[in-house]
This record gives structure tokens, sequence and C-alpha cells, in this order.
């Protein structure tokens, strides 16, 4: 959505709100959110989560949002609430399925699952850099983040078309895999070596073995 807003997420919400004639459909179970959008009716569907804010806006979000203020104190953030059972809702389903464990054994899988953090380390930062240039190319430097007209309206960048997203997103999503696979192969290990030597520097060689030594002690005696 950064990307798509020009880089002016300032002025993101108030772009859309002002769009009164588009109609937002939003379909959802805990485990499986659904959201339909279309100018009309339920035109196309993408993956939806509980929302961050105005959960009243829909029906289904509102009578959750209901539902949860009998079990989780006042003023607790209730989306992180939603979607953390809605997440455990699913992973209770991997757990009983043999083919969703299969499939998520899969090399793939588990390549991804090594990348995972350091791309959410830098998918950011690439994200406002990276495909923000791809896809605005002079004008993501150009004109700025804040700029405006002479009423005071943004002014938002001037966008690719059709074949510039075709070809913008998969590169981006072949820079960030790669990045972080690097990530992992060149910084992990060195931040674990500055880890260590900042253990052995605080506790000493032989504390550090004997702090280990008990902490195992004490999960095998529990």
């Amino acid at each position: 959505m950064f990307a798509w807003s020009g880089g002016s997420a300032k002025y993101l919400r108030r772009y859309v709100l002002s769009r009164a004639e588009r109609r937002l459909r939003v379909e959802s179970n805990l485990s499986a959110p659904v959201a339909c959008a279309g100018p009309d009716d339920d035109q196309w569907t993408i993956p939806r989560l509980f929302p961050d804010d105005n959960a009243g806006l829909m029906p289904w979000s509102r009578t959750i949002e209901y539902l949860t203020c009998f079990i989780i104190p006042e003023g607790a953030e209730v989306n992180r609430f939603v979607v953390t059972i809605g997440t455990t809702i699913f992973v209770f389903g991997v757990f009983f399925s043999a083919d969703a464990r299969r499939l998520l054994s899969h090399p793939i899988m588990n390549f991804l699952g090594r990348i995972s953090f350091p791309i959410y380390l830098i998918h950011n930062t690439l994200i406002r850099t990276v495909l923000t240039w791809l896809l605005y190319r002079h004008s993501a430097y150009s004109k700025g983040l804040d700029n405006v007209d002479h009423e005071g309206n943004p002014v938002f960048l001037d966008r690719g078309g059709c074949l510039t997203f075709i070809v913008a997103i998969p590169l981006f999503y072949i820079i960030l895999i790669y990045l972080a696979h690097m990530w992992t192969v060149h910084v992990d290990p060195r931040c674990e070596k500055a880890v260590s030597w900042i253990k052995r520097l605080v506790f000493g060689e032989d504390e550090s073995e004997r702090l280990k030594e008990g902490t195992l002690d004490g999960l095998l005696k529990f």
C-alpha cells in the first residue's frame, strides 16, 4: 500500500476515504479471513485479517469485537487477540493434517522458513527504496513525499503501467529473497559470534558452561 500510494503514506488514508463510491465487503472467519472488494459487488477476493481500526464498520468484525469484550480486559488490543486466536486455530489444523505437514516440510518451505526473519528485518527498507524506485523511477525522488498542489491537495507520484508492475514485482521479490539469503549466510554467523563473545566477556568461559549445564540439569529434572 505504501508503494501504491506513491510513497505518500501520509495521504493514503485520506485518498482511500475520499473514494466514497467504492464499496468494500468483507466476509471472514477466524481461521481463513477473506475480503471481497469491488465497485459494485464481490468482484475479487484477497486474504484479509481482522482490521486494526474501525472494526465496527463491517458486520463480521463488529460481531467479533462485541464478543471479545467479554473475554479480554478493557482497553486491550482486540485485533492482536483475535489474530492470535485465528493463528492458533490455523496451527492446530496444520498439526492434525498430514497433507499440510508434508507440504510445510518441503525443502522450499524450509528455505523460506530459514530466511523469514531476515525478510522481516529488511523488507520495509527495500519497499521504501528499491520497490518504490522500480515502480516510479524519477518520480520517486523528484516530487518528494509531501508534495501538494496550489490547493493543498496531495500530488501522487507518476505510477508505471501494467507492464511495469508485471516486471517490477517479481524482480523485487527476487532481490528480497536473495538479500535475505545473503543475510543468513554472512550476517547471522557474525552476529552469533558477537553474541558469544559478549557472553564470554560478561560471564566468562567457565561460568557460561556452568550456566548451560545448570539449565540442562533443570530441564532434565523437570
